[in-house]
């Protein structure tokens, strides 16, 4: 009995849906079909070199170089294409010193080609151009885990280039762990400066939003961001405690409370009082502070339960 071929239909289709989503800047749903389609032996090649540009437009960095070391012994791949990626990823994170290294090996092999030696030399170029130039290590700042590494990123903001970076920026303020001020203070540049148009935020709370140029408010502008420290300033009436400790305890909470702003002046005013008072771990009363600023208890113990 002949073997009865099955024409891989389904693939196929992946393979050119793949395609239009790559084109149209799709690349994580790109990336899934090319993988199905990669099944057929024809399309093999052309679907691997699909997924490294997917994941490369991702900055799925550490795929990329794990693909590329692989197909250096799989074979799938011309060599020198995987050697030119390779580099490209490295100096895509940055890695300008690693690379210039590796681009002098293959510079002085007899079997690199014209192509790619002189690919190599426009590379190393760019690289020494970027080293001329001082260029902010932002690549490595915002993937840091480091508080000083992420105080580089405010102290350089007017040298950030948003769009070159987005997708790190994104997880930098989807981040919990990343002190809030530091990534307030960046969100409200790019906000202020107009450089994204929407972007992902999690605040202390660990709580996600999606924040816009229409819902975007800058703290800092707002009168209940620095009235409340007036007035409870001079409510307070204990002479050790200092407006500069009111106004840094009182910024610490609207940070990481943002994008939920305590609007009521009364409410903040009477949140703030105990809120201060609770920190020195001194007593106090919110059924007082509450009637001292005409406020509904009711509202106030939901602050203190954030």
């Amino acid at each position: 009995m002949d073997k009865i071929l099955v024409f891989p239909k389904q693939e196929l289709r992946c393979y050119y849906e793949g395609i239009k989503c790559f084109n149209n800047k799709q690349y994580a749903r790109a990336l899934a079909l090319f993988d199905k389609a990669k099944e057929i032996e024809t399309l093999h090649q052309e679907c691997l070199k699909y997924i490294i540009e997917c994941h490369i437009e991702l900055h799925h960095f550490d795929e990329v170089y794990r693909i590329i070391e692989n197909e250096f012994i799989d074979q799938n791949l011309d060599e020198e294409y995987l050697i030119k990626k390779y580099l490209y990823t490295m100096v895509l994170e940055e890695q300008y010193l690693e690379a210039l290294e590796l681009i002098k090996i293959y510079q002085n092999n007899f079997y690199s080609s014209p192509d790619l030696k002189k690919y190599l030399m426009e590379l190393s170029k760019i690289i020494n151009d970027k080293l001329n130039h001082n260029e902010i290590d932002f690549m490595k700042y915002l993937l840091s885990d480091a508080f000083e590494d992420h105080l580089e990123i405010i102290f350089n903001l007017d040298k950030l280039n948003a769009s070159k970076y987005i997708i790190e920026i994104e997880a930098f303020l989807t981040n919990p762990d990343v002190d809030a001020f530091v990534k307030y203070t960046l969100l409200a540049y790019l906000m202020e400066n107009k450089l994204i148009n929407r972007i992902k935020y999690t605040n202390y709370f660990k709580e996600t939003f999606i924040i816009d140029q229409q819902n975007f408010v800058n703290l800092f502008n707002q009168p209940i961001f620095h009235e409340p420290v007036e007035i409870v300033y001079k409510q307070i009436r204990d002479s050790t405690i200092k407006k500069s400790y009111i106004k840094n305890l009182w910024t610490d909470f609207c940070v990481k409370y943002y994008p939920h702003i305590i609007l009521d002046l009364r409410v903040a005013c009477a949140f703030l009082h105990g809120y201060i008072l609770k920190s020195l771990n001194m007593q106090y009363n919110i059924d007082n502070i509450s009637m001292q600023y005409q406020v509904d208890i009711n509202r106030l113990l939901h602050y203190f339960q954030v």
